[in-house]
């Protein structure tokens, strides 16, 4: 029946469902609809499988059938959008069931009957299925993000505040004001609290509402709070399957609190507990990174122990991590080995291309540079690195501002003021090029203005005072941080040197 249902062959369903009840079954057309309505439910065509489901549930002997269907009914009319069958289908769940003696009862002179258990029973069931319904809806909603969600929460819980899993819905109000911007962090505080004092509530219960306190700290931005909640989850739920989502938490509050050394032992701490995580990478990479903020000799040596390890987990963070090495390196003065690894990166495959590419060659050339304090050729190699980035179009404008730059300065240690002020200036004039009309980026901003301080200063040294001011009056024109030094600084080339204009 599943498959000919997937399939959408609905006359061999059919004949299928007979089949079992001749067979397994014992009711007639009730349990024909009961079961077509399954297969039309996972289809998800609900407005039919509503329809079934109330048609098997008024013709059910069986009264847990009978409620059974109807409940089912309700929830696919919900599905459907069908909100007039959900609102039947959900009062007569909830309306008390009539028997035949009951009828009887009533029409007795005398009076009714006293209390029937069984119709207690049923009544008491009913009351419950539909309280479910509710739930279940309410819950959908959240789950959907939909504005109702919060307003649907609260009715359940107004009505059923002592049923036995308002629990969910409490942590759906929480979750609910933790999701909107701004986050609603008192609101779902609040909610955390009142779901925490259910008496009875299941240890599995209390852990998930100790995980969504620990999300709740992170979406308010109090770290100091977070791992003091964070540290108190993983004491008391040492079997939980979220203790590596929550120690990443409470390291990521440490470092960005710059406390490297919490930071560092929470992350190396959840590398050694759960090495096979999917957080265990990034734990392990920022593990170096904390270390490596310390500024200590012994911190570098780790950091770039940490990043080993994480090359030789072959995965997504390994080039970033020998990247990371090569800093490290030139940090620690060891230009040559980090030179090594840049040159390995840029002879690996898959090829590093875009950004990562352009990255890497910086780096080598800005290497390069510091070599040739010993070396002189390794000048001559930046030079190179640098050139081919300011002439390759793939490269965005911030990175042949930043290349131009370097290679001006390259010129400069040579010796040649010439060629150092016309590789400013044409880092100056890409990013000052009226023909192109978008503004410029921050970092685009970031290389306009050292290209074109670092021309003036070579203008300067020449004596060229009205050019430098005239360069001044430029920058100054193009706004940015910086645009008002760029004034300043054309005023006062003028004032000491009696440049007026004409």
């Amino acid at each position: 029946m599943s498959l000919y249902g997937t399939m959408g062959a609905d006359r061999r369903v059919l004949e299928l469902a007979n089949v079992w009840r001749s067979r397994f079954g014992t009711g007639g057309e009730d349990t024909v609809d009961y079961l077509t309505a399954m297969i039309r439910f996972a289809r998800k065509e609900y407005r039919e499988a509503s329809v079934l489901f109330e048609k098997s549930g008024t013709a059910a002997v069986d009264s847990v059938q009978g409620q059974r269907a109807m409940y089912n009914a309700a929830a696919a009319a919900f599905l459907g959008g069908d909100k007039v069958r959900y609102q039947k289908c959900l009062q007569q769940l909830a309306a008390p069931q009539i028997r035949e003696e009951d009828e009887d009862a009533a029409s007795n002179p005398e009076g009714p009957a006293s209390g029937h258990p069984v119709k207690d029973e049923m009544d008491a069931a009913g009351r419950d299925a539909a309280s479910q319904l509710l739930l279940e809806k309410a819950l959908h909603l959240a789950a959907k993000h939909d504005p109702t969600a919060e307003a649907a929460l609260q009715d359940f819980l107004r009505e059923h505040p002592t049923h036995p899993r308002a629990v969910e819905a409490h942590l759906a109000l929480a979750e609910l004001c933790l999701l909107d911007i701004p986050v609603r962090a008192k609101a779902a505080s609040l909610a955390l609290d009142v779901a925490k004092e259910i008496p009875g509530l299941a240890d599995g219960w209390k852990e998930k509402i100790d995980y969504t306190r620990v999300w709740l700290y992170e979406a308010a931005e109090d770290f100091p709070a977070l791992t003091k909640v964070g540290i108190q989850y993983l004491e008391t739920w040492r079997t939980s399957q979220r203790r590596d989502q929550v120690r990443m938490k409470v390291a990521q509050a440490y470092y960005r609190m710059d406390d490297f050394t919490n930071a560092g032992t929470q992350f190396e701490e959840l590398v050694e507990e759960q090495t096979e995580s999917p957080y265990a990478e990034v734990a392990q990479f920022y593990a170096g990174k904390a270390a490596l903020a310390m500024l200590t000799p012994a911190g570098m040596e780790k950091a770039i122990s940490l990043w080993e390890e994480v090359v030789n987990r072959n995965g997504s963070l390994g080039r970033e991590a020998q990247r990371q090495q090569a800093l490290a390196k030139r940090r620690q003065g060891n230009e040559v080995d980090a030179l090594l690894v840049v040159n390995s990166l840029l002879t690996s495959k898959p090829a590093p291309a875009g950004d990562e590419l352009f990255a890497l060659l910086i780096e080598k050339g800005e290497l390069g540079m510091l070599l040739a304090k010993k070396d002189p050729k390794h000048l001559d190699e930046a030079k190179e690195v640098f050139t081919y980035i300011t002439q390759d179009t793939t490269a965005t404008r911030a990175w042949r501002g930043q290349a131009g730059y370097l290679l001006a300065q390259c010129q400069l240690l040579a010796g040649r003021s010439a060629e150092a002020l016309e590789a400013c200036n044409d880092v100056v004039e890409s990013c000052l090029n009226p023909t192109i009309s978008r503004a410029l980026t921050p970092q685009e901003y970031v290389w306009l203005y050292r290209a074109g301080f670092a021309a003036m200063e070579v203008l300067k040294g020449r004596h060229e005072w009205e050019a430098a001011a005239r360069l001044a009056d430029r920058l100054a024109s193009a706004g940015g941080d910086r645009s008002e030094s760029a004034k300043l600084e054309g005023t006062r080339i003028r004032l000491e040197h009696f440049i007026w204009d004409k």
